[in-house]
């Protein structure tokens, strides 16, 4: 069954639903952030067995089209993300869910705020170090770090960061103690720390902090 109205495509195949069922669709005017009308599929709570093809036509401008995306709206017109691809006017999302979609753009990078780190901080009892990250609407999808010691003639070095998701915190931990059983300071070396997060529309913030371990 194909849907073509108002902007709007959706094609379902056999069985997309668990039972027959009349099809509604309406439309609301743009919200002040979404780049096309609200458009409304059924009921959110209309359970759906397999994935169907949505497709909105979206007036966002052209050098903006790599960020635009479909989101679904909950309560309060909350975003919740679901993807998409931007063709001629056009944004396509496979979907298993019913209710109120649009679209909108994240150009807004990824915020990362350091927790237990600080510029010039000495970290000889601090493992691992950790930054919480957060990302407005797509979330984060990618991240990498580097460590470069001040006394080193190496290029900095690619360092393993993992990621918690549950927690929205970044953590690398050291897998070596500073090298100075003595405890003099003047043993101790300078480091610099460089993080880079980027979420799902490939927006890239960078967060860099000198150390002393």
């Amino acid at each position: 069954f194909t849907y073509s109205n108002y902007g709007l495509t959706a094609i379902f195949t056999a069985g997309t639903f668990y039972n027959d069922l009349q099809f509604k669709h309406s439309f609301s005017p743009k919200l002040p952030d979404t780049f096309s009308p609200v458009h409304k599929i059924l009921d959110d709570d209309v359970p759906v067995h397999l994935p169907y093809l949505l497709t909105i036509k979206t007036d966002v401008p052209p050098h903006l089209s790599s960020k635009a995306l479909i989101v679904s709206l909950g309560d309060n017109n909350r975003k919740f993300p679901q993807g998409g691809d931007y063709e001629n006017g056009f944004i396509s999302v496979q979907l298993r869910i019913m209710g109120r979609f649009a679209v909108v753009i994240d150009t807004i990078a990824p915020k990362l705020y350091p927790k237990n780190i600080k510029q010039a901080a000495k970290m000889m009892k601090e493992n691992p170090i950790e930054i919480t990250a957060s990302d407005n609407l797509t979330g984060i999808k990618s991240w990498r770090a580097t460590l470069h010691c001040a006394s080193d003639e190496k290029p900095p070095q690619w360092v393993l960061v993992e990621y918690e998701p549950k927690k929205d915190l970044l953590y690398y931990t050291f897998d070596w103690s500073p090298n100075n059983p003595e405890g003099k300071m003047g043993g101790w070396k300078k480091y610099t720390f460089v993080l880079e997060a980027t979420d799902g529309k490939n927006n890239t913030t960078k967060y860099k902090v000198d150390f002393i371990r």
